[in-house]
């Protein structure tokens, strides 16, 4: 031990220094800590920690379940759910669609308005084992069971991955809308005519170059399959309505040849049907020539409506029987067919009849029932106006027996 004043060593144990006789120390002295002595932690600081901790456990738990919301097992039967019970807004949020006049949600919602649900009692999900898991497609199959019923179904889902994250952080999966989707749809109309689709105009811009004559040629690139109603207005002003079946995949087609006259102007086509027939008929009865009502026809038409005219006289009368007058009470256009620029009407004819008949030297006469007949009315295309060219199949044979 040394002397802290002098630096003379002395013996352990000494108190005292022998050379100087100043106190030396006994006890041991300790290193000073390098370190600062920690201070306790207040209580602000444990809550913020604390509520730190639970915020990143929250975010972590949040994001696992969102995830879990966005695989294709999960999306894809989704789009099952909302395919069998007709739900569009839920369908139309998994398929990946380029908006268009023809593919959106409104038009989605009106084709599955009067579509039969699918009643499903219970149903599987399998996963796509065979794809890797970064793959880019995946298939996922669903097997169930309907209401009712013990055999087994089968829907295949098919997913596309996007390359546009979902919230900037999950897969986005997408189901393929092939199914009902028709993709480069041709629709002809005739020449020069106008038609919409449920109320949407088919624009002059999906008119395709093409040779006929008397059709134009329209191509849509994409519309959701269903049942539409068409409407065509011709350029003579005549309105034709009816029904196009738009099924999926590539290159369907419709042609507007069997449409259905719009009620304003089948009403009006009528009234000049019964006008016509009935001027035929009574003019027969009456022993008219032609010459007497050819006035009352198109003059390009004449000389078939005169051949018409001219079988009917010789049809309604003969040695022993003769047509005395005819009531026609009801003309009704059953059908419409277009070929080229002509227009053919399929007509029912509901009438009663008085005939005159010789039974040996008697002359009797006989009044029948209510009878139905169909004739043929054709209209051509005349200076933007469709006019009667033809009256075909007009009944000429007058029965005076009962049956």
């Amino acid at each position: 031990m040394f002397c802290g004043e002098c630096g003379t060593k002395n013996e352990k144990g000494a108190l005292f220094c022998e050379k100087c006789g100043h106190k030396l120390e006994t006890e041991e002295v300790t290193k000073k800590s390098t370190t600062k002595e920690k201070k306790p932690m207040k209580k602000e600081q444990k809550i913020i920690i604390g509520a730190a901790a639970f915020v990143i456990v929250v975010l972590i738990g949040v994001y696992m379940y969102l995830g879990s919301l966005f695989t294709p097992e999960k999306v894809a039967l989704k789009y099952f759910k909302a395919y069998t019970s007709n739900n569009a807004d839920a369908l139309y949020s998994t398929l990946n669609l380029e908006e268009s006049k023809f593919v959106n949600k409104d038009l989605l919602k009106e084709n599955l308005k009067d579509k039969d649900k699918i009643k499903v009692a219970n149903y599987k999900v399998i996963k796509d084992d065979e794809k890797e898991e970064d793959s880019l497609s995946k298939k996922v199959v669903i097997e169930y069971v309907e209401e009712g019923s013990s055999k087994e179904k089968t829907k295949v889902v098919r997913l596309t991955k996007n390359k546009k994250k979902k919230f900037l952080l999950f897969d986005n999966w997408t189901v393929d809308s092939s199914e009902l989707v028709a993709t480069k749809y041709t629709i002809s109309l005739p020449k020069d005519s106008t038609a919409t689709i449920n109320g949407i105009k088919i624009s002059d811009k999906y008119k395709e170059d093409y040779s006929s004559s008397y059709y134009d040629k329209y191509v849509i690139p994409n519309i959701l399959s269903g049942k539409y109603t068409i409407k065509v207005e011709l350029k003579s002003g005549i309105k034709l309505e009816g029904n196009v079946n738009v099924n999926s995949g590539s290159y369907g087609s419709y042609s507007a040849s069997n449409l259905n006259l719009e009620e304003k102007t089948k009403k009006a086509l009528q009234e000049e049907i019964t006008e016509k027939v009935k001027l035929l008929y009574n003019s027969a009865i009456e022993d008219k020539t032609f010459d007497d009502i050819k006035e009352s026809f198109d003059e390009d038409s004449r000389d078939d409506i005169s051949y018409i005219y001219s079988n009917l006289k010789s049809g309604i009368t003969s040695s022993y029987k003769k047509l005395k007058s005819i009531d026609i009470t009801d003309i009704n256009i059953k059908s419409v067919s277009l070929n080229d620029e002509k227009i053919r009407l399929t007509v029912n004819m509901k009438y009663k009849y008085k005939v005159e008949y010789q039974s040996g030297d008697e002359t009797k006469e006989y009044s029948s029932s209510e009878k139905t007949d169909n004739f043929y009315v054709d209209y051509t295309l005349k200076d933007k106006k469709y006019v009667i060219s033809n009256i075909s199949s007009l009944n000429t044979y007058f029965s005076y027996y009962n049956y």
